[in-house]
């Protein structure tokens, strides 16, 4: 009887002992699923908090960088250099060529495919009206498109002539279009060439994928000096009343 009475008090404390451990476990795991979400990137010094900032941070820089890769400053020519190059998948090319127009001191010459650009001619008649020789040679197609800016040219005064390719000794008739004059090309003072694949037009300055070339070799300059002067016999010079 009393070895009866002995085993239920032993059976009765073992089971008081496992419920009140099993409550203990049972309120640890219920703390540690209420653990707050941000736990894990807030309350370490070192670890995931960090790393998370860090990715963040450089997919914003990141992002930056290809919003800002076209140079938009001002004074791109160096001086110093014989040479200089120049694309739109960093630069705006309108700013470069309108700093070289500007800074024409006595002459400019252009040798134009398509001439579009407002600010460009702007930048030419103003020249003009300053006593600077300004000179441009085009493609007489380029005269009868929408947005040529030619015949803006003419009115302000500003000597233009149109290539006709009858006048060039080498010319050959094609059933499909005449040949075009298909320069881009500007001289400054006689002693500056900017050359490339752009055209004088907002699409090639900037939209396309295009070049241009500042030359400061004298050599080069008056090679240029010397087609001008070859190409003005194979062309017309226009007037305000006869302008094609």
């Amino acid at each position: 009887m009393k070895r009866l009475l002995w085993l239920v008090l032993i059976s009765c404390g073992f089971n008081s002992w496992a419920m009140f451990t099993k409550a203990k476990i049972t309120k640890k795991n219920s703390r540690s699923w209420n653990t707050p979400r941000t736990f894990g990137t807030t309350h370490f010094i070192v670890g995931y908090d960090e790393k998370h900032i860090a990715k963040k941070e450089s997919k914003e820089n990141q992002f930056i960088s290809k919003k800002s890769t076209r140079v938009t400053h001002n004074n791109f020519i160096d001086e110093d250099r014989i040479t200089q190059s120049f694309f739109t998948t960093k630069h705006d090319l309108c700013p470069i060529l309108l700093e070289v127009l500007e800074g024409a001191k006595k002459s400019v010459c252009i040798a134009a495919f398509s001439l579009t650009d407002k600010r460009i001619v702007d930048c030419l008649v103003k020249a003009k009206k300053e006593g600077i020789e300004v000179c441009v040679i085009t493609d007489v197609n380029n005269m009868k498109q929408v947005h040529s800016k030619i015949n803006s040219l003419i009115e302000q005064g500003v000597a233009v002539w149109h290539y006709s390719p009858v006048l060039n000794p080498d010319y050959k008739k094609n059933s499909f279009a005449d040949p075009c004059m298909h320069h881009k090309f500007i001289i400054i003072d006689d002693i500056r060439v900017v050359t490339g694949s752009a055209n004088f037009t907002k699409s090639g300055q900037k939209t396309n994928i295009e070049n241009i070339l500042v030359l400061n070799d004298e050599k080069t300059v008056k090679e240029y000096l010397k087609e001008i002067k070859r190409l003005k016999q194979f062309c017309i010079q226009c007037s305000p009343s006869i302008t094609a």
